[in-house]
C-alpha cells in the first residue's frame, strides 16, 4: 500500500484487515493509547495498604 502497488481496499481484501485499520496505520494515528486503562475490578486497598499487609 505504501509503495502504491496496491490500494487500501485491495490490501484489505487480500490480508483480511479492515480498511480503517490500514488507513490509521498509514496516517500514523493512534500509535499509542492515551491515558491509562485498567482492566478488571477496581482495587479496594491502596498500594501502601497492600505493602503493610505483606
Amino acid at each position: 500500500v505504501t509503495s502504491g502497488t496496491m490500494g487500501l481496499r485491495e490490501a484489505s481484501r487480500a490480508y483480511g484487515v479492515p480498511v480503517s485499520t490500514l488507513k490509521r496505520h498509514l496516517d500514523k494515528q493512534n500509535k499509542f493509547a492515551i491515558g491509562k486503562r485498567q482492566l478488571g475490578r477496581p482495587t479496594i486497598f491502596t498500594t501502601e495498604m497492600e505493602d503493610e499487609f505483606a
